[in-house]
């Protein structure tokens, strides 16, 4: 049996999927149909100073994969709202978070929420959405002043 060459592009792109299943190599060879003991060579390669395939191939694959992603997330968002059932609203949201994870994860983003809130009372709140309101009110006003330009350098 011949011995299969793979292309620069065909191994960016599953070391690119590599990083957005989290570093599991079994789902990434099942994913992109790549021997798992290949797959573990691409990736003890990678961390020689001779890679195969050079870091931009695959940062630039992940970003590729991390749109392609984001198109899909918003394909699913778009479903949810017109979903008729429960189970398939259900279905659609849990694609959409796992779609948005993997996004973030190929991006460098945070894909949790570490920090620790303290909870609020009900005066904190109120007072928050008030601070809230009133600067919704700020921009609405200064948005209806007419600028300088526009009245001939005269103020109103």
């Amino acid at each position: 049996m011949a011995r299969r060459i793979w292309t620069e592009d065909e191994i960016a792109t599953t070391l690119a999927y590599h990083g957005a299943n989290g570093g599991n190599q079994r789902q990434t060879s099942r994913a992109c149909g790549v021997p798992l003991g290949t797959l573990q060579s691409w990736l003890r390669k990678a961390k020689t100073d001779t890679p195969r395939v050079a870091d931009s191939s695959v940062e630039s694959a992940k970003q590729k994969l991390a749109d392609r992603i984001e198109d899909l997330a918003h394909e699913l968002a778009g479903k949810m709202s017109s979903s008729a059932g429960a189970a398939a609203f259900k279905d659609l949201a849990v694609g959409f978070g796992i779609a948005v994870d993997k996004m973030q994860l190929l991006r460098k983003q945070p894909t949790q929420i570490n920090e620790v809130r303290e909870v609020l009372t009900a005066e904190e709140r109120v007072d928050m959405l008030k601070a809230i309101f009133d600067r919704a009110a700020q921009r609405r006003d200064e948005a209806a002043l007419p600028s300088l330009a526009e009245t001939g350098g005269q103020p109103n």
